[in-house]
C-alpha cells in the first residue's frame, strides 16, 4: 500500500530462498494473495481491498493529440484545433506537453508562449469544437525555494 517505489530482490543458494525488501520511504505493507488457476478470484481479492476501477470518461477512450514542441504556443494551439476541425481528422482531447510551463514549473504557464488571454481563446476554441484540453503534470517539481509549489510542498 505503499506509494513510494519499493525493489524486492529474491535469491536462491544452497541454504535456501532469501528476500530483501527496499523501498524509498514510509512503511512496507503486503498483501498477498494466492489462488491456484483462479486468476479471477485473485483479481477480486485485490479488487477488495484496494478498490475497483470505475470506468473512464468516455472522452478518454477518444483521439488524443499530443506533441512536445519546444515552440509551441497557445495560438499554434488554437491553429491546430481549427486544422483538425477543417480538415475532418479526428481528435478528442489535446494535450500541452511541458512546454506550456514557465520553466518548467507545473500550474504556471510560460506569459511569453501561453498568455492568459491566449489560454482563455485556446479553452474556448477547444470546447466549442467539443473537444477537451488537458495539461500535463507529470510527478515532479522543481527545487526552487523562489517556486510556492516547492516550498507548499515542503512545508
Amino acid at each position: 500500500m505503499n506509494a513510494a517505489d519499493t525493489w524486492v530482490t529474491l535469491k536462491e543458494d544452497t541454504k535456501g530462498t532469501h528476500a530483501w525488501f527496499l523501498s524509498e520511504s514510509g512503511e512496507l505493507e503486503f498483501f498477498i494473495f494466492a489462488s491456484a488457476g483462479r486468476p479471477l478470484a485473485v483479481q477480486k481479492s485485490l479488487a477488495d481491498i484496494a478498490g475497483y476501477a470505475k470506468l473512464p470518461p468516455a472522452y478518454s477512450l477518444g483521439f488524443h493529440f499530443s506533441k512536445w514542441d519546444k515552440s509551441n504556443t497557445a495560438k499554434k494551439m488554437v491553429r491546430r484545433n481549427r486544422d483538425f476541425t477543417e480538415k475532418g481528422f479526428p481528435v478528442d482531447v489535446f494535450w500541452l506537453d511541458i512546454d506550456h510551463t514557465s520553466h518548467n514549473r507545473y500550474f504556471k504557464f510560460n506569459p511569453e508562449t501561453f498568455p492568459l488571454q491566449e489560454v482563455e481563446k485556446l479553452n474556448s476554441a477547444v470546447k466549442s469544437a467539443k473537444r477537451r484540453l488537458v495539461v500535463i503534470a507529470d510527478p515532479h517539481i522543481a527545487i526552487d525555494q523562489s517556486y510556492d509549489v516547492y516550498r507548499h510542498g515542503m512545508a
